[in-house]
């Protein structure tokens, strides 16, 4: 039989290299009957497929869309699966000239977003560092695959997943000798803390896989599957791992310098343009973005200087910051009084969301301690939403080394991670009759977090802060963290950048604690570094909020706007743009 590549008369590769997202649409395979060209049709086609893992360990959509398959993350299952994306795209754009409702319009738009990326990313596959602080593939099987307890209905899937996870780890050990005959490497420090997170995620996978093993034989007709999970776990799979550990320990550190060669690349531009499309659905350059970073970062610290006056501190940041360690208005003693903090916050936000949204999600939501795995992972913790299983929000807070962990943005975290930030956000979701499976699942990191650092700003405006000027300073700080995290990861082409130097610079935010700055800095050598999400999802929505003032005038009601913006879905800036253009005080035009 021939091959792909012989069927189609063009290397892969080549397809690649010389047409991007475009030419291999041209070239992808026929997909199944056309007969169907509806909107839904597309989208089942389009998701009941494999997909490839793109940026990090981020899956397209949820994980429940494959939930019987681990996601591709090989070479050439990536451009397959690329090709297939860009083929269905162009499919997507003729559907355009279909009399559509609004929400099938909405989720054609979203899905021809989401496909395009499949296919532009692919380009890049040599760029991404699969083994990243908080991104990494292998962290992907313990908390997403291999989650505990598994549902005993999950018997085959499970099985398939342990059956494709040596394959999915020979990978990851490919992708990082490819890197290296590519000369796109990170920092040795880099591959130095890669490896000692490897040994610990190995030990996680195997463990998960075990414990799910045990789980299935204690119950009906378990005992055969259970059985075959530990042979693949304790064969095939240990020695992919002991094969990948090599290559990183052997073949990869020592091959490292100081500084990344990633970041240098003659395309290293073009890898954070398509970044920027991916995580935030914008068109961004690297020089734009850090201009646009310094200047931003400039006027924040303008505002804090003032501030600082107004608190009766020194003036000098680094000696208001350093005068201020160990001071109970911004460290907490123990665990009971960092949740007691968090409470109060809850307490004090909810009554003020009401009047700035027209519903406002009925799902319960709190707050928990992160579980002990993942206290070294989070900087400071992360928003759980609600589920079928587990109906409510949770932000999980670490609760690790309180001693040297700034904890002054107990308010300022609560309305970014619970309300009306994150929690309004997917409660909105959860609760939706009318979102589709796919606009539920898919997910925008740029239209999330930038709505999350829009809410914080939203209860300045509230009154959240009155009376509390500490409290408003640790907001004005969080907005800065995210500026300057976007400044440094947007400024690695800039002369003379060096993680060391990124280190020192990202160390003048008082909220990251120590040590924690210098992974930031060798994530943003790697272009695993996010904090543009947060500040330039924020920016657009203020943008998009002036717009709507200035379409309404004086008939201008913040609630329409938020009504326009938040319904649930994440969709591209370009879709939201719309939405508000459209948008009357009786609904969508």
């Amino acid at each position: 039989m021939a091959s792909i590549d012989q069927r189609r008369g063009l290397n892969r590769r080549e397809a690649l290299v010389a047409g991007g997202s475009l030419f291999l649409g041209a070239t992808a395979p026929v997909l199944g009957s056309q007969s169907k060209a509806t909107v839904n049709g597309l989208v089942e086609r389009a998701t009941r497929r494999r997909r490839a893992l793109r940026d990090g360990a981020l899956p397209p959509v949820a994980p429940e869309i494959f939930s019987a398959d681990l996601p591709l993350n090989s070479y050439e299952a990536t451009l397959e699966a690329a090709a297939q994306s860009a083929a269905l795209a162009a499919e997507g754009k003729k559907l355009r000239r279909q009399q559509l409702t609004e929400d099938d319009r909405d989720t054609l738009e979203c899905l021809i977003w989401d496909l395009e990326r499949d296919a532009g990313y692919a380009r890049f596959y040599w760029h991404e560092f699969p083994l990243g602080y908080s991104g990494s593939q292998l962290g992907l099987l313990t908390f997403l695959s291999f989650p505990a307890p598994l549902p005993a209905s999950e018997q085959d899937g499970f099985l398939q997943k342990v059956s494709q996870t040596p394959a999915y780890v020979d990978a990851i050990r490919e992708r990082l000798v490819g890197q290296l005959r590519r000369g796109l490497t990170a920092p040795r420090a880099e591959g130095i803390r890669a490896y000692d997170q490897f040994i610990v995620e190995a030990k996680e996978v195997a463990a998960a896989i075990q414990r799910n093993a045990d789980a299935l034989a204690a119950g009906p007709g378990g005992a055969a599957v259970a059985r075959e999970a530990r042979h693949v776990a304790d064969g095939p799979l240990a020695e992919a791992f002991g094969r990948l550990g090599d290559v990183i320990r052997s073949d990869y550190i020592p091959a490292l310098a100081e500084q990344a060669k990633m970041t240098l690349a003659a395309d290293a531009p073009d890898y954070f343009r398509e970044l920027a499309r991916l995580r935030i659905s914008e068109d961004l350059g690297l020089q734009e973005t850090y201009q646009h970073a310094r200047d931003r970062l400039a006027t924040i610290d303008a505002d804090l200087a003032r501030m600082r006056g107004q608190l009766g501190g020194p003036a000098d940041a680094a000696a208001f910051h350093r005068s201020m360690v160990g001071d109970p208005r911004w460290y907490v003693r123990s665990a009971d009084e960092l949740r007691a903090l968090l409470e109060a916050a809850i307490a004090q936000v909810t009554p003020l969301v009401p009047h700035y949204f027209h519903r406002v999600p009925t799902t319960p939501f709190g707050v928990a301690p992160v579980p002990e795995a993942l206290e070294t992972r989070l900087l400071n913790g992360v928003y759980v939403p609600p589920t079928a299983a587990s109906p409510r929000g949770t932000y999980l807070y670490n609760t690790s080394r309180l001693d040297v962990t700034n904890w002054a943005w107990t308010k300022p975290v609560v309305s970014h991670e619970l309300m009306p930030g994150h929690h309004l956000q997917m409660a909105m979701r959860f609760e939706s009759e009318t979102l589709s499976p796919y606009r539920k699942t898919l997910y925008i990191p740029g239209y999330a977090e930038g709505w999350g650092e829009y809410a914080r700003q939203l209860m300045e405006e509230a009154g959240y802060y009155e009376g509390d000027p500490w409290g408003l300073y640790a907001s004005r700080l969080l907005e800065r963290r995210f500026v300057l995290r976007a400044a440094v990861e947007a400024g690695v082409r800039e002369p003379g950048w060096t993680w060391q130097k990124a280190d020192a610079e990202l160390a003048t935010d008082p909220l990251t604690r120590p040590g924690t700055t210098k992974q930031i800095a060798l994530s943003a050598a790697t272009f695993r570094s996010t904090g543009l999400q947060y500040w330039w999802g924020m920016r657009r929505f203020l943008e998009l909020r002036r717009l709507s003032q200035s379409r309404a005038g004086s008939s201008f009601d913040i609630r329409d706007f938020h009504s326009s913006v938040m319904r649930g879905d994440l969709v591209p800036f370009a879709i939201a743009e719309r939405r508000v253009r459209d948008f009357t005080p009786t609904g969508i035009s």
